[in-house]
């Protein structure tokens, strides 16, 4: 020292880096690469369809870490991520009659669901209601989910079998036959698929006899004496009607108001939601 001095220290702001990123499920703003220590940047995260943002992960100070728009602050090199989940959605059953459900709960956006009715001792399934059912009468079904849903499985009870109420011998799952009556498949909406008749819809009576909804000649009265014998009352023609099912070129009905053959479809499609009247 060989004088007086007055002497200044001068000091710069560190720098640091910064790397902001997404994780899968959506895209964050752009920044800058480099920031002085202490520096409030602003944060935006937007989620992709399907997605919601999480959160802020990394080593700065937030302002809310769990906001997708917030504020954070530089203190050193720094490598923040914005974090996003899948949404979410709740499946709700309900059920009205006998039977049980499968496939209620919570479920990622988009997730395929197999929702599956099991009706109870004498009911059978009918419907479901609800947004995004597509075949309202099976009762098994794959729906993709993209919301909050709430879905109703309906059971009704079910009509007398004829399976239950002849006497059968069992040939397969549903499929039956009887000495007089013949061979059928019975389904669990009362519907029977009969070998020689179709489609029918048989109501079984006190005495043993059976009134039958066939899909071309509308209401049948049968009884063990007539139908082992092809005939048939048909309330239509308000008349007895005679089958014969053994023609090359096909069944036919004779029909004996009008003394005429027709031929006869036992092929006639049918819903099985079809009215009886």
């Amino acid at each position: 020292m060989n004088q007086d001095l007055n002497l200044t220290a001068h000091f710069n702001l560190n720098k640091h880096t910064l790397n902001l990123s997404a994780n899968t499920g959506g895209l964050v703003n752009e920044v800058n690469s480099s920031y002085d220590y202490g520096s409030i940047i602003h944060l935006s995260a937007t989620p992709y369809n399907g997605y919601e943002f999480a959160s802020w992960d990394g080593n700065a100070i937030f302002e809310n870490q769990f906001s997708s728009s917030t504020n954070a602050t530089i203190t050193g090199d720094s490598n923040i991520t914005a974090l996003f989940t899948k949404k979410k959605y709740t499946l709700v059953v309900s059920v009205i009659g006998n039977g049980s459900t499968s496939g209620a709960g919570t479920y990622n956006h988009g997730e395929n669901i197999t929702l599956s009715a099991q009706a109870g001792q004498g009911y059978a399934f009918d419907k479901w209601e609800g947004n995004g059912i597509t075949d309202s009468n099976k009762s098994s079904l794959t729906i993709m989910i993209f919301q909050d849903l709430n879905f109703t499985a309906t059971f009704t009870e079910s009509p007398p079998q004829l399976n239950e109420t002849l006497e059968v011998v069992q040939f397969g799952s549903s499929w039956y036959s009887n000495d007089w009556f013949g061979y059928f498949y019975q389904s669990p909406s009362g519907w029977c698929y009969h070998f020689n008749l179709g489609w029918i819809y048989p109501e079984i009576q006190t005495d043993g006899s059976i009134w039958l909804w066939s899909t071309q000649l509308n209401w049948l009265w049968i009884d063990s004496v007539s139908y082992s014998k092809y005939y048939a009352w048909a309330a239509m023609d308000n008349d007895w009607i005679y089958f014969d099912f053994l023609p090359e070129a096909g069944p036919k009905v004779y029909h004996f108001n009008n003394e005429t053959w027709n031929d006869f479809d036992k092929s006639k499609e049918v819903s099985l939601t079809e009215t009886l009247f």
